[in-house]
Order: C-alpha cells, then sequence, then structure tokens
C-alpha cells in the first residue's frame, strides 16, 4: 500500500530522472483516439518544472502551465528504466507476487 514515505520516494525518483528534462514523447496506457492523442502532443516539448507530493497524490509541472496528477491510490507504482533497455524491450516490470 502507497504510504506517505513511499509517496515522497516515487516523486524523489521521478524528480530525478525527469527535472528539466524535455519530454519527447508519452505513452497513454487507454490507446483510443481522442481526447488523449491531444493531451500528449500538449505534452511533447514540454519540460518538467517541479515534482510535488500532497499526501498519496503525485503532482508533475511541466512548462506551458500543464500539470499531471496522480494518486496513488493502495496500488500505484511509478518504475523508470533506463531508455536503452526500455527501446530494446528488456525493460519489463518484476514479477507479481501472489499470497495465499
Amino acid at each position: 500500500m502507497s504510504e506517505g514515505p513511499e509517496v515522497r520516494r516515487t516523486a524523489d525518483r521521478i524528480a530525478e530522472v525527469l527535472l528539466g528534462r524535455t519530454i519527447e514523447r508519452v505513452e497513454l496506457r487507454k490507446r483510443t483516439a481522442g481526447p488523449g492523442d491531444e493531451l500528449a502532443a500538449r505534452v511533447v516539448g514540454t519540460r518538467v518544472k517541479d515534482v510535488r507530493t500532497y499526501g498519496k497524490h503525485i503532482v508533475i509541472a511541466f512548462t506551458k502551465g500543464l500539470y499531471l496528477h496522480n494518486h496513488m491510490m493502495m496500488w500505484g507504482k511509478w518504475r523508470t528504466y533506463p531508455r536503452r533497455a526500455y527501446e530494446e524491450g528488456r525493460a519489463k516490470p518484476p514479477p507479481r507476487v501472489r499470497w495465499r
């Protein structure tokens, strides 16, 4: 379960990887045509200005006045992978542990 310290560590890792970087590509989980395409187009070319937490909420501020709000809920996770590993298809999440 995501609690304050884990959310803070996640936000720190996001900031470490993205702060000041220009967004080159956006992949949305829901792959349908429509408003998501417009949103992705608005985010590409912006830079990450700030990453903050508020309880279980992570807010990422981009240039051009855009913000990404993420609530970690009970199961929220963010993962970062080296770009080369991702592009070569080697970036895989760890196996899920099933409790009996």
